[in-house]
């Protein structure tokens, strides 16, 4: 974009923000950077306005834009019928094959849509001037005022631009469970082994998952973390990305991904691995993670580059000693399905019994083909020595003599690694 088109993008802009109560957004990438983008849904006309110098060109992936736009926007403001109006600044002719208008403008010339009678005065806005220089310094300026005062007048409102940061209820639950739980666990381990106060607690330890049938830790070792760094790092990317997904997804559809995202993981950890201890929320985050990622770019609404350090660190993590890729696997096969599942922000349910032909077949793998040794005796002991110690004396001979039985019958040991 030269200095003559920016501007008279300026003027046009500044004219929407200072006269017809528009605001601003705007989309991360440079292939963005000569789109100016404004809403205001209480316009009868037209809520959603962009203004560029681009030509008339609309490819798949701006049609897609433009419908996601007009989509967020629709959900937000609780209303089908939003118009949106293309301003162009140049000399052709406008043409429209698609549900919206497009008007082009230049000095002393205009095509497209009437529009002096919706916004009085827009033929006039778009002019050349002596010194671009200092015409887009002072739009610049008024530009900054007026959205200073529309600020001020929105202070105890929702910013509009900001949906990712709405409700975020069941992010925040989780968050809260997660350190109630770390607390709890370490008040355990001043008196036990960590390991003993996870298991206990209910971590994923595949001779009380299977062995004893308590499923539950499938799904309950989510909530547990082993370090401080653990519990911090995996609430903030929870924080980060779910507080984007459960605003745009709603709550259900988020605790659907989250949750079938840690059991994935759980089971596909369980198949691959013997009898180790595991813990942590992650397998839920890289199924919202992926599905973020495909999503958003499907939509051309983030790009790429943009997330190449994001991605490489996550790919690098699994790498580092005690992480589960295995884990991590499971919830990003998940994240993938669920981008098909919720494909164009609507459900797609013939997909649904494929997700749960998978996740019942890798259960089915998981019981049927599973090893449980080494057995750590010690901490099995330890483990209810706890229950002992909270006075469930009946439920520690209980799981004694079921933990016997499974010693002495070497269940699982098949594949004794």
């Amino acid at each position: 974009m030269n200095r003559i088109q920016l501007c008279k993008t300026y003027q046009l802009y500044n004219f929407f923000l200072s006269n017809h109560s528009y605001v601003s957004f705007s989309f991360f990438g440079k292939e963005f950077q000569d789109e100016l983008w404004l809403v205001n849904k209480d316009n009868p006309y037209f809520q959603i306005i962009r203004v560029t110098p681009k030509n008339q060109i609309y490819t798949n992936n701006d049609i897609n834009r433009i419908q996601t736009i007009k989509q967020v926007f629709s959900n937000e403001f609780k209303n089908e019928n939003l118009k949106f109006l293309d301003l162009h600044i140049g000399l052709e002719e406008a043409y429209s094959n698609y549900d919206f208008d497009v008007v082009v403008i230049e000095e002393d010339y205009h095509s497209g849509k009437e529009l002096n009678n919706i916004f009085p005065g827009i033929y006039n806005v778009v002019h050349n001037v002596k010194d671009t220089e200092l015409e887009i310094k002072d739009l610049l300026e008024s530009i900054n005022i007026t959205t200073r005062k529309l600020k001020l007048l929105s202070k105890n409102k929702k910013q509009l631009l900001k949906k990712q940061f709405g409700s975020k209820v069941v992010v925040l639950g989780l968050i809260i469970i997660a350190v109630i739980m770390f607390i709890i666990s370490n008040l355990f381990s001043l008196k036990y082994s960590d390991s003993a106060s996870l298991i206990y607690l209910g971590a994923d330890y595949k001779i009380f998952t299977l062995g004893l049938g308590q499923y539950w830790r499938l799904i309950t070792h989510s909530f547990l973390h082993g370090s401080l760094l653990h519990l911090i790092s995996n609430c903030l990317s929870l924080y980060i990305i779910g507080s984007i997904l459960e605003s745009r997804l709603g709550h259900i559809k988020f605790l659907f991904i989250y949750f079938i995202g840690v059991l994935s993981a759980a089971l596909v950890h369980g198949v691959l691995l013997g009898n180790s201890l595991a813990i942590g929320m992650s397998g839920g985050i890289y199924a919202l993670f992926i599905y973020f990622i495909i999503y958003f770019m499907s939509k051309r609404m983030v790009n790429i580059t943009s997330l190449l350090p994001t991605i490489f660190i996550n790919i690098a993590i699994n790498f580092l000693p005690g992480v589960s890729w295995q884990g991590h696997l499971g919830g990003a096969i998940i994240g993938l399905l669920c981008f098909y599942i919720f494909e164009d922000d609507k459900t797609n349910y013939y997909i649904l019994p494929v997700v749960f032909l998978l996740l019942i077949g890798m259960f089915v793998k998981y019981k049927m083909d599973f090893y449980i040794k080494p057995y750590y005796i010690a901490t099995d002991n330890e483990v209810l020595n706890i229950y002992e110690g909270l006075g469930k004396n009946d439920k520690a001979l209980d799981l004694k003599n079921k933990l016997y039985y499974i010693y002495t019958n070497d269940i699982g040991g098949e594949n004794d690694n």
